[in-house]
């Protein structure tokens, strides 16, 4: 039996990726917010503490990254020698991971905010930044034709 191939074309821009990102991390709000209904109901199949602790990381901790931004100017000019920690961003692995955590972090702080309004993904847009560079000879390439 050969082997099955599977060819997709992922965003390269980050404004896509973001709005990707964004969307199904509503999604994975939307079914917490269930999650927490049901536990609230008293009809949760899950265990309660795998519940409650998801639950906080994905809902309660973006709240806090909030709060810990807006704290952190007033930090510095409390205790300047606070500034010293800035040259962590020197290391670029350290970089990477705070960047990252900052990414992830604003992605939930925004998939919060769709799902508070309702925002509801009923179809996946498609990204057509990922569509133009589909073409025959890529195709050819991949061996999918």
């Amino acid at each position: 039996m050969p082997e099955t191939q599977f060819f997709t074309f992922f965003p390269h821009s980050w404004s896509g990726k973001t709005a990707i990102k964004i969307r199904r991390a509503t999604q994975l709000l939307m079914i917490w917010k269930e999650v927490l209904s049901l536990l609230s109901n008293g009809k949760l199949l899950l265990p309660k503490q795998i519940a409650l602790s998801e639950a906080f990381l994905y809902i309660v901790n973006p709240l806090f990254f909030i709060a810990l931004i807006l704290t952190t100017p007033f930090l510095f000019v409390a205790y300047p020698i606070m500034l010293i920690s800035l040259l962590l961003l020197l290391i670029p692995k350290i970089r990477v991971i705070i960047v990252e955590l900052i990414q992830s972090n604003l992605i939930l702080c925004l998939a919060l905010v769709a799902a508070l309004l309702n925002r509801r993904y009923i179809l996946w847009d498609k990204v057509e930044e990922s569509r133009s560079n589909l073409d025959l000879a890529v195709l050819e390439n991949f061996g999918l034709i």
